[in-house]
């Protein structure tokens, strides 16, 4: 779960327990769709909240999700150029997940097919 692995690793995060739940749920549906994933964190120098997916197995960042101020999202394959900005954080999510691109990546997949939206 994210949110124990999280709080016992960095003390706090500045994550929400909603954001933390809504990250978990797409931790949880990445798993599902047969990605061996673990979950790291930590807060920006200016207090930001970040969390990367990482593939288990080769610890690759797969996908980097922040929180900038206290009202944009951030949702990103890191040096890909590839990602997705927003108001709402589970919104965020859905729209990263849905583009072929950023479910494909954050899947480990070079490329990738999308068959409709992430449901977190």
């Amino acid at each position: 779960m994210i949110r124990n692995c999280t709080l016992a690793k960095y003390g706090s995060t500045d994550w929400s327990l909603l954001e933390l739940s809504i990250l978990e749920q797409a931790k949880k549906t990445l798993e599902y769709q047969g990605g061996n994933v673990e979950a790291e964190c930590g807060i920006t120098d200016e207090g930001d909240p970040w969390l990367v997916f990482c593939d288990a197995d080769t610890s690759n960042v797969l996908c980097h999700f922040a929180r900038l101020g206290s009202d944009k999202y951030v949702a990103c394959v890191p040096f890909d150029n590839v990602g997705t900005t927003g108001s709402a954080l589970a919104d965020v999510l859905d729209d990263f997940f849905s583009s072929p691109v950023g479910r494909g990546r954050a899947l480990g997949l070079s490329s990738a097919v999308s068959h409709g939206k992430l449901r977190i």
